[in-house]
């Protein structure tokens, strides 16, 4: 776990988070990752997969351009799910803001906003 902790805070910027291994046939490990009230799943993959991205053309350097781009569509999609008072998928109106809140606290750390 604590490789996935480093991994979460060095890659993400996720720090603190609550892990839970998922169990139930999967054929690969996988947690639930839980950090300031966001749900999440992390997925284990082959060493050498981290290391063909790393040796690769540096696809790692795009990493703060990924992060915003992810920020401003978990935005947009909440922002709109919010205006529509969409409630798809049996969730209530506050999961909806607090999905547009963390897009805004995220887009903030990155210095976006």
């Amino acid at each position: 776990m604590a490789d996935l902790q480093e991994a979460l805070a060095t890659f993400w910027g996720i720090e603190g988070a609550r892990i839970t291994p998922l169990t139930g046939g999967m054929n690969s490990r996988t947690w639930s990752v839980e950090h300031q009230g966001s749900t999440y799943v992390a997925k284990s993959v082959p060493a050498t997969a981290l290391a063909d991205l790393v040796a690769g053309a540096g696809e790692l350097r795009h990493l703060d351009l990924f992060r915003r781009v992810r920020a401003a569509v978990q935005g947009v999609y909440f922002a709109g799910r919010v205006a529509a008072d969409d409630l798809t998928g049996g969730i209530d109106p506050a999961e909806n803001t607090k999905g547009l809140d963390d897009a805004r606290r995220l887009l903030t750390d990155l210095g976006v906003t």
